[in-house]
């Protein structure tokens, strides 16, 4: 009981001064717009809420992930860990792909993910040190063949859906642009028979939560993996209009 008192009161702490931090950080920005030093970012104007709120919960976001890279380097690593709430419903008995998107939380989830062996990553960045072990590339024979074999012994894969590429095969728009998504989350789902959920990390409280968006049992993908890659874009797309949370912890 004490030390979950101990870390109740770590997480909530850490919370407020980064909001502190963030409030005037935001109120100096407001009002350097207001007497016309800065501008408007199109970021900013598309997004929801009044613009001070915009900047609060961006800077919020910014704040707090300085904090937590610097607290993962320190003897208060567990407790900082523990900011993320993997609250995900899916079966322990299956696997699973997790499809996400690019979030400022990034180095969070995968040190949580490393500590915790909750799953691997695919990511085109190149990752240093232990970050490797988790990290798996999503092209190549070998590399896709290592990655469905993982997720039929019941692993779970978290992936971005929001990586466009220069082909014509899968139209999408996202944030006021038409581009072109990767089917690969589907596909995979699909060739491994695993089901697929879409979830969004937030900052909720004292948490780094997910918004869970549409779940895609085995039969679904085995149907139209175009349309279902769309209906995963439009959700993220929507989610980055509609909820705050979200778009303030967009990573790009």
């Amino acid at each position: 009981m004490y030390m979950n008192n101990d870390k109740s009161f770590f997480l909530k702490n850490l919370v407020l001064i980064c909001g502190i931090l963030a409030s005037i950080i935001s109120f100096f920005h407001y009002f350097f717009i207001q007497i016309g030093v800065f501008n408007i970012s199109s970021y900013m104007q598309n997004a929801p809420l009044s613009i001070y709120k915009r900047l609060f919960h961006r800077y919020r976001v910014h704040v707090m992930r300085a904090a937590i890279t610097l607290l993962l380097k320190t003897p208060l690593r567990g407790g900082t860990l523990r900011l993320v709430n993997f609250n995900i419903p899916f079966q322990t008995d299956s696997g699973y792909i997790i499809v996400t998107c690019h979030t400022q939380w990034e180095g969070l989830l995968v040190q949580s993910s490393l500590e915790n062996n909750y799953g691997l990553i695919i990511g085109r960045r190149k990752w240093k040190k232990e970050k490797k072990q988790i990290q798996r590339k999503g092209k190549g024979y070998s590399n896709l063949r290592n990655i469905i074999r993982h997720l039929q012994q019941n692993g779970k894969i978290f992936i971005a859906a929001d990586s466009f590429n220069k082909l014509n095969n899968c139209p999408v728009k996202f944030r006021g642009k038409y581009l072109n998504a990767s089917k690969l989350p589907s596909r995979l789902a699909s060739a491994a028979s695993v089901p697929l959920i879409v979830a969004l990390p937030i900052l909720k409280n004292s948490n780094i939560s997910f918004k869970i968006g549409p779940e895609f049992k085995v039969k679904d993908l085995k149907e139209d993996s175009k349309a279902i890659t769309q209906q995963i874009i439009s959700f993220i797309d929507y989610q980055l209009t509609d909820d705050y949370r979200v778009w303030s912890s967009l990573g790009r």
